[in-house]
């Protein structure tokens, strides 16, 4: 038996903040979470039934990137609230399979990696946004 099985790959997304796609090489923090609240009730039941319970909303998105010289397009700084932002994960062709809208975005921090003179690595830039609420929605298709 066959299975056909088509795996979303995690290395093939876009970044969009303000407009602006910008390039990271990887994107953490993406997390939509419902909480259960245990309800007791009375007659033949096995057991509590689990009721759906706001979360607390906002969250934190990472991105990293490496940094190079001559760089046109700067992040926004920490403390500044960004306009729109979205994350997109792409298949095949860079067709758009899901996207992720963060409401109400604002860089927290932007950090870059371990300074050496010694070394020959390339620096990386991580950036922090703080968010209210993340939405998601699935591409036709997809």
């Amino acid at each position: 038996m066959e299975v056909n099985v088509n795996l979303m790959p995690a290395y093939r997304f876009k970044v969009v903040v303000d407009n602006a796609e910008i390039g990271f090489r990887s994107v953490s923090g993406l997390k939509l979470a419902t909480a259960f609240e245990p309800l007791a009730v009375g007659g033949k039941n096995d057991g509590p039934v689990m009721l759906p319970v706001p979360v607390p909303d906002g969250g934190r998105l990472t991105m990293e990137r490496g940094k190079y010289s001559g760089e046109a397009l700067s992040l926004p700084q920490p403390g500044v609230v960004i306009k729109t932002m979205t994350v997109t994960l792409l298949g095949d062709e860079k067709k758009e399979l899901a996207t992720y809208t963060v409401e109400d975005p604002a860089c927290e921090s932007i950090e870059l990696s371990t300074l050496d003179s010694l070394s020959s690595d390339v620096v990386i830039e991580s950036f922090t946004v703080v968010f209210r609420k993340l939405k998601s929605e699935a591409k036709a298709g997809a």
